[in-house]
């Protein structure tokens, strides 16, 4: 997930604690900065999602990324079930794009693969 908001970051984290114990991982990307500059922002906001650094660009050109921030669902297979240009929504589950409906529509392709 490409998500570069402080609070997206801290929705992403909550989230992540949401569905701990699943067999489920949320990654998150950073575009075009090292580790030096993000750990401290990541420290403060006190988040222990993976990063992955894309220092030049070519993950996130590879899923097309046109808008930051990006949030994608890719089931076990790497297949890409479900892609949002923009930043969560609030509320709950009967809200796209919330924690909760992300949530909800993990569960539900655990399920299924």
């Amino acid at each position: 997930m490409v998500h570069p908001v402080p609070h997206g970051d801290a929705e992403l984290q909550g989230l992540a604690d949401d569905l701990q114990g699943e067999s489920f991982a949320l990654l998150t990307i950073d575009l075009q900065e090292d580790a030096g500059t993000i750990t401290p922002f990541r420290r403060e906001l006190r988040l222990r999602l993976p990063v992955l650094l894309d220092a030049d660009g070519d993950v996130t050109r590879s899923y097309g990324v046109r808008a930051l921030p990006a949030t994608f669902l890719i089931d076990r297979n790497g297949i890409l079930r479900q892609q949002r240009l923009g930043p969560l929504s609030p509320g709950g589950v009967e809200t796209a794009w919330s924690r909760a409906w992300i949530a909800d529509r993990v569960r539900a392709l655990l399920q299924f693969d």
